[in-house]
């Protein structure tokens, strides 16, 4: 850009002196400045947007150094609360699980992860269980259909465990990433 710039001016420079008609050399240099001026504005124009792309670098670097700091704290609260947390996803699946599910029920989040909830819980097929994992899968749906809290009591029991145990369940539907 620059060096056309130059070539410009100093044609207008020499036809200046040159030229027969002292308005076409004026016409030249007016049109050379006019070039001159819109390069520089162009590249003023440039370097204000090439600031605001680092600013907004340095903010959108800010803003994830945040959500990796509040993401850190939200799973810490999770996996050392005292409640069993999971999430589920579309087909009831375990996708992650807290320590409480093994302090609270002997699970580890390994053995669960990818395996249905009812599944879980309910080996034996007897009329009872039957009619257990038809209440969960009911009130799953029950959660996700109504976008909000479903509340109910339920005896859960893994294949390890001797005797069911009484749980107040709670699940609640939240959007995470939807």
């Amino acid at each position: 850009g620059a060096p056309l710039v130059a070539m410009i001016l100093f044609a207008s420079y020499r036809t200046w002196f040159a030229a027969p008609f002292p308005g076409v050399t004026y016409l030249l240099a007016g049109l050379a400045v006019l070039y001159l001026l819109s390069l520089t504005t162009g590249f003023l124009f440039l370097r204000r947007l090439e600031g605001r792309r680092r600013n907004v670098q340095r903010h959108a670097g800010e803003l994830g150094s945040k959500a990796r700091f509040y993401e850190n704290q939200c799973r810490l609260l999770v996996e050392h609360s005292s409640d069993v947390v999971f999430s589920l996803d579309a087909k009831h699946r375990f996708l992650v699980a807290n320590r409480a599910l093994h302090e609270k029920l002997g699970l580890r989040a390994s053995q669960v992860v990818g395996k249905p909830f009812v599944d879980c819980f309910f080996h034996a097929e007897t009329p009872m269980t039957r009619l257990a994992r038809e209440e969960i899968h009911k009130r799953l749906e029950q959660a996700v259909a109504k976008k909000g809290r479903v509340a109910f009591n339920a005896e859960l029991q893994h294949r390890m465990a001797a005797e069911p145990r009484f749980f107040r369940i709670q699940f609640e539907y939240l959007p995470l990433g939807d």
